[in-house]
């Protein structure tokens, strides 16, 4: 240990747990140790982007089939744009500069809340492992891409979509009543507020600048 922690009773810059190893890291609730765990695993996430990125390019080298089927294709694009945004661009900066250097900035010993900041980590990378490995069990990617082309579908005025879940067509059709009811309900308030403005103004007619009513 550092003789200054000795003397002066700090934990010293990592405020250790008494935990060693890879223990001292993936169950510290250090900001400076949440950071740089952030920042290590942004940084595979990308690099498994840009993996998947390559593999992308490669099929496209050529016509016809390269190394890949095209459901596979669908799939490889899909968990390409969400590692290099969800996994890559959005928690790049807040969440490993961000925890790694503005509690430092601002004097502060640690964030409000440790133990939450440790479990949105936590979160964060069983979210991203659950992508990367639909992968290989499927239905993920796959599912999300059929799910667009049913989007897809409906934009394009054929029901589809709805012929293969019709519970979804009863709750759409429930929430175009409500929002239709709420429409007409709002202009009649309005139509009966502009009828009342307009018979007060007719009953007391115009007046003056002292409030009296003025002849013409």
């Amino acid at each position: 240990m550092n003789p200054v922690c000795k003397t002066t009773g700090s934990r010293g810059f990592w405020n250790d747990t008494g935990r060693t190893g890879i223990g001292a890291w993936i169950f510290s609730t250090d900001h400076k140790r949440i950071g740089l765990l952030y920042f290590y695993s942004v940084l595979a996430f990308f690099l498994v982007g840009v993996v998947l990125g390559l593999l992308l390019r490669i099929e496209l080298m050529a016509p016809g089939r390269t190394i890949m089927a095209p459901q596979t294709y669908n799939a490889l694009f899909t968990v390409h744009g969400v590692a290099m945004i969800f996994l890559f661009i959005i928690p790049v900066i807040p969440a490993s500069f961000g925890n790694m250097l503005m509690p430092i900035q601002i004097g502060a010993r640690d964030v409000a809340f440790p133990r939450l900041n440790l479990l949105s980590w936590w979160l964060y990378t069983i979210g991203a492992g659950t992508v990367l490995i639909s992968l290989f069990t499927g239905g993920g990617p796959e599912r999300a891409e059929e799910q667009q082309r049913m989007v897809s579908h409906l934009t394009n005025n054929e029901t589809y979509f709805f012929r293969e879940q019709p519970q979804l067509e009863v709750f759409a059709n429930h929430v175009l009543r409500s929002v239709k009811e709420r429409k007409s309900k709002s202009g009649e308030r309005t139509m009966s507020v502009a009828s009342i403005g307009c018979s007060t103004g007719a009953r007391t007619g115009p007046t003056g600048p002292s409030g009296s009513r003025t002849s013409t």
